[in-house]
């Protein structure tokens, strides 16, 4: 399977078209996670888990066997569509029933930690919250120009 940065874009911007997947990313735990590991390391865990949880030919729970969060590699694993043997199959054209080859669990591993590499260089959302607008009057002042309201209690 291909694993060049070129086509794992490619597959990441298709599969990122789904609106369920593309609406995943990084929590801020996840994110301080990865932020604080080198690559290699999030690589390792993620071949780790892919080969835990993902490469058996009938995976315990699958469909079920990859959490919501917790750990960046779960994260991505739901956003790229690569939790569980039926998304596999759907989204990636990897046959269900078998295990995982050795070139199927790299291109898994290569998509997960593009993905993660993308979030990661993405602005924090928190950091490109927009400023709150201030309303103004048909007078043109604005309303924190006034007095302030009295409080209730």
């Amino acid at each position: 399977m291909d694993t060049s940065s070129a086509h794992v874009d490619e597959v990441l911007a298709r599969v990122g078209q789904y609106p369920f997947r593309a609406k995943f990313h990084l929590r801020d735990g996840e994110r301080r996670q990865a932020l604080q590991h080198e690559m290699s390391v999030i690589r390792h865990h993620a071949a780790d888990i892919v080969g835990k949880r993902l490469a058996p030919a009938h995976p315990a729970k699958d469909g079920k066997q990859t959490p919501w969060g917790g750990h960046p590699v779960f994260r991505a694993q739901h956003a790229t569509g690569t939790c569980c043997r039926g998304c596999l199959k759907r989204l990636h054209g990897i046959r269900d029933g078998r295990e995982l080859t050795g070139p199927e669990r790299d291109y898994v591993v290569a998509i997960i930690s593009r993905w993660i590499e993308k979030e990661c260089a993405r602005p924090h959302p928190a950091e490109v919250a927009p400023q709150r607008a201030v309303a103004t009057r048909p007078d043109g002042r604005r309303r924190s120009d006034g007095p302030e309201q009295p409080t209730l209690f």
